[in-house]
């Protein structure tokens, strides 16, 4: 089965808020978001994390998710073209992809809020409205993370969305 792999990075325009307890300013305050992200190597793991910020500018860093490393990559020196990863999605055309022969789509898809999977579709996918989406749903074509799911169902974090096209 020929399938299409795209990947999907949802970030907010508003930053999320967090209460905890602050070291630096000894009280409970609210830490907010920088939507700064950074990543650290600590022997065979990566570990991604957000950089959250109180009032008083202290940071406070929350872990999205780990990797492990992969043996013998290497990082290639030069210049980094900013158009090969984007912090955005794209949008999508079922017919194009039947035309060029494709039988599965597959998001990888991550986003810091909960987002309906029917609504996160009916805005990316181009040529289809969201009641011609919807029977993708009710003839059980959509999946997340290979769970057969409704078009209600929200999404967050990391999650591979699977559609037979």
């Amino acid at each position: 089965m020929k399938s299409k792999q795209i990947n999907w990075v949802i970030q907010t325009n508003g930053a999320s808020e967090v209460t905890r307890y602050c070291h630096n300013c000894g009280q409970k305050v609210v830490f907010k978001d920088s939507l700064v992200r950074r990543q650290n190597a600590n022997g065979k793991n990566i570990h991604h994390f957000a950089i959250y910020k109180c009032d008083s500018g202290h940071t406070w860093n929350q872990k999205i998710e780990q990797f492990k490393t992969i043996e013998h990559l290497e990082n290639k020196r030069g210049s980094f073209d900013s158009t090969e990863a984007s912090s955005a999605h794209c949008e999508v055309a079922i017919e194009t992809l039947l035309a060029e022969g494709y039988e599965m789509l597959e998001i990888a898809f991550e986003s810091t809020e909960k987002i309906r999977v029917d609504k996160l579709l009916s805005k990316s996918i181009l040529d289809r409205s969201r009641t011609q989406l919807s029977r993708f749903f009710t003839e059980e074509r959509v999946t997340v993370n290979d769970k057969i799911v409704s078009g209600c169902y929200k999404i967050s974090q990391k999650s591979i969305i699977k559609i037979k096209l």
